[in-house]
């Protein structure tokens, strides 16, 4: 312990921040922050793009994904199914088959692409080759052709409906997930039909499946709705005459009634549900006409309907069918026509039967292999006039007129619309209408989008008289685009799907996970589809001096650490800048188009004008008088007290008493002098050290250096 005679007397320097006793010198202690991988859950990560209710484009997200290899597998299952059925039929010598001579006709309905053959060995090991080039559908072992497969080893014999039928009802379920029937079933198909519903009901949505055991639509929808879906609020009911036992594991609501017989529905669910879905289920009933009449009673006014329904290959399934409903084959035909085999009808009889019925068709998926979905709604007459608003005027001279309108809604009769109706592309309608749609009256209110991408695509005139189809639909959302009408939709795009990285032309590197370097990876770059068109395309005069070159080397220097760890935001940059994709690696060296050796680099003035176009206060380092003339040339912004000599160390001094003993936010180093290095990274404000030294030429960079101070706020 010493005494106070043994003290040593120092100097505290407040502005440098310095105690200096005898030896000693101690500064202020400088903390750097160490970059750590953070952890975050995997992005969300969509597309918002038009999607048709009709008429859907291969290739389009929701158009089913059906190859041709899955045609020929569903081609000879449809030909072992004939044999089964042929099998049966000559092995019946007592005549008690069930619906024998619908069975007869059956065996005829075969594709024409896919010859008759009666050499069963050869069909199967053709069937077992296309299972094996699946290429990519999930096609299991125990799929359709296994059922089909078990269905011909069973002989059909006088016992027969007590001992081999028992085992193939059991067994039926297991073919509902097989490519064959399922195709249509994809996310982007159900959120399509299930966003629709929801855009067009106000409060919570309530869901009836009828004949659920066979069905079992809930188990790819429910678990879909709940991750990705719209859903304010739903209630999912499933009814068959017995309890659906894969429901039991969902939060569903089970109703127990008769759905094979129309005539004994429960009267309490009479206008219940907003949605109600029928798969593969109308064509079992006998008479359609009761059936779609009772259905549609338990369907609130204004709801919908999901009916998928076989359309093709009707003899795949057929034999089956037979034998777990003996009276498939005495469905009764209406103004419709005749029910193929007795039971089933064609696209074109479906869509005159809902017609017929009151409904509206809305959206239409077709696989191509078998079945059809067809989102229907219960048609509402209106009576008011619809009142339409024109939006197009950018300047927003309607304002006042829609807000006037919409004001009057909730005294409205119910059958009141508005109808907002753009044309020009960047209309920002669908924006407003989703903001409108949480206010009150909003139930009444209508939008149209013409958004048509094509060059001479027909602009649709909308008038009360000229749109009274598109008004029956009632559709809160109606997007036109070149002939088709539909909506936007925000299509979730899976991380294996982000993750799959190809060769590409263009490229860009970025972090996958913001501010984890080690997410680092390559995305390709907008440049693909053209530079005009991309964010990253210069202005024309500038285009006309530009080209592309092929990289050979990109540098990651302390910059892009510094962007990729979030130490510095992509906002810091000026805004031409930080909306483009390519800021990482802009260090490179390569070849032009025309063969030549070149290299880019990050210019320390293109800084300046950086920090000075974001309303920072800039201090900078020079060597001499004749390069402080230059940059006071370049930047009259710079003055006297910004500019300092890297050889007079009193830079240090005068550049805090400047900040008031703060020091500057970033420092950007470009010079390879280790002690300057050391000195100005002293001033950093909470350790903001760039270093960008190029190695190029020592002497041409001695004493570069830029010390920034925000003053933006």
């Amino acid at each position: 312990m010493f005494s106070h005679q043994a003290l040593i007397p120092g100097h505290y320097d407040k502005v440098m921040g310095i105690v200096a006793a005898g030896g000693v010198e101690i500064r202020g202690i400088h903390t750097i922050r160490v970059s750590r991988r953070l952890t975050h859950d995997p992005p969300t990560v969509g597309e918002f793009d038009f999607h048709p209710y009709q008429d859907v484009q291969e290739g389009d997200r929701t158009a089913p994904c059906v190859t041709q290899i899955l045609k020929d597998y569903a081609d000879a299952c449809l030909e072992i199914s004939r044999q089964v059925a042929r099998r049966w039929v000559e092995q019946d010598k007592n005549s008690i088959m069930p619906n024998k001579e619908c069975l007869l006709k059956c065996m005829n309905y075969q594709n024409k692409t896919m010859k008759k053959s009666e050499d069963y060995a050869a069909t199967i090991a053709h069937l077992d080759a296309l299972i094996k080039q699946k290429n990519g559908h999930q096609i299991a072992e125990n799929g359709l052709h296994g059922y089909l497969k078990m269905a011909y080893a069973d002989s059909y014999s006088d016992n027969f409906l007590e001992t081999a039928r028992p085992k193939l009802h059991d067994a039926r379920f297991q073919i509902w997930d097989d490519p064959v029937f399922s195709s249509l079933e994809t996310d982007d198909i159900i959120k399509l039909i299930l966003d629709t519903v929801c855009d067009n009901v106000p409060s919570t949505l309530n869901i009836l499946e009828a004949g659920a055991i066979q069905s079992t639509f809930f188990r790819r929808a429910f678990p879909k709705a709940l991750d990705h879906f719209t859903f304010r609020s739903s209630n999912y009911h499933v009814a068959d005459k017995f309890i659906v036992e894969d429901a039991i594991s969902y939060p569903i609501k089970l109703l127990l009634f008769n759905t094979d017989d129309p005539s004994s529905f429960p009267d309490e669910h009479r206008e219940s549900f907003e949605l109600l879905i029928l798969k593969n289920h109308l064509h079992a009933h006998k008479d359609l006409d009761l059936a779609m009449t009772k259905y549609s009673e338990m369907v609130k006014p204004g709801g919908f309907v999901l009916v998928m329904e076989p359309v093709e290959r009707l003899g795949l399934l057929y034999p089956f069918e037979s034998l777990v409903r003996p009276t498939l084959c005495d469905g009764k035909g209406g103004p419709e026509g005749e029910r193929v085999l007795g039971c089933y009808y064609t696209e074109p009889q479906w869509k005159a039967f809902f017609a017929r019925h009151g409904f509206e068709e809305i959206i239409n998926r077709r696989d191509g292999i078998t079945s059809v979905f067809f989102l229907l709604r219960k048609r509402v007459d209106p009576v008011a006039p619809p009142q339409i608003v024109h939006v197009d005027d950018l300047q927003c001279s309607w304002l006042e007129d829609v807000k006037a309108r919409y004001l009057q809604l909730p005294n409205e009769p119910e059958d009141a619309r508005l109808w907002l109706v753009a044309t020009t592309e960047n209309s920002g309608i669908w924006g407003m209408v989703q903001s409108l749609r949480w206010e009150p009256g909003s139930e009444k209110l209508r939008c149209v989008h013409i958004a048509n991408t094509k060059p001479g695509s027909i602009i649709p005139k909308l008038t009360a008289e000229s749109s009274e189809e598109l008004m029956k639909k009632d559709l809160v959302y109606n997007i036109y685009r070149d002939g088709k009408w539909g909506t936007y939709r925000q299509m979730m795009i899976s991380e294996e799907t982000r993750l799959i990285e190809s060769p590409k032309e263009h490229v860009f590197a970025d972090c996958y996970v913001p501010s984890d370097p080690l997410s680092l990876k390559w995305f390709e770059s907008p440049l693909s589809l053209g530079a005009q068109s991309s964010k990253l395309a210069p202005s024309q005069d500038q285009y006309t001096e530009m080209e592309t070159c092929g990289v050979y080397y990109a540098g990651v220097n302390e910059r892009d650490l510094l962007f990729a760890n979030g130490t510095v935001k992509k906002e810091y940059l000026p805004e031409e800048f930080y909306h483009k994709e390519g800021i990482l690696g802009v260090e490179f060296s390569g070849r032009d188009s025309s063969g030549r050796r070149v290299m880019g680099l990050c210019a320390p003035p293109a800084a300046i004008a950086v920090a000075l176009s974001r309303g920072c206060e800039v201090f900078t380092l020079v060597r001499n008088t004749e390069d402080a003339s230059l940059l006071r040339a370049s930047f009259p912004k710079l003055t006297d007290k910004n500019i300092h000599y890297s050889s007079d160390l009193s830079y240090e001094r005068r550049i805090l008493v400047e900040t008031d003993k703060q020091g500057v936010d970033i420092v950007l180093n470009f010079n390879n002098d280790s002690a300057l290095k050391a000195r100005v990274g002293l001033l950093a404000r909470r350790g903001r050290f760039l270093d960008i030294s190029f190695r190029l030429d020592d002497e041409a960079q001695r004493g570069s250096s830029m010390l920034v101070k925000n003053n933006s706020k």
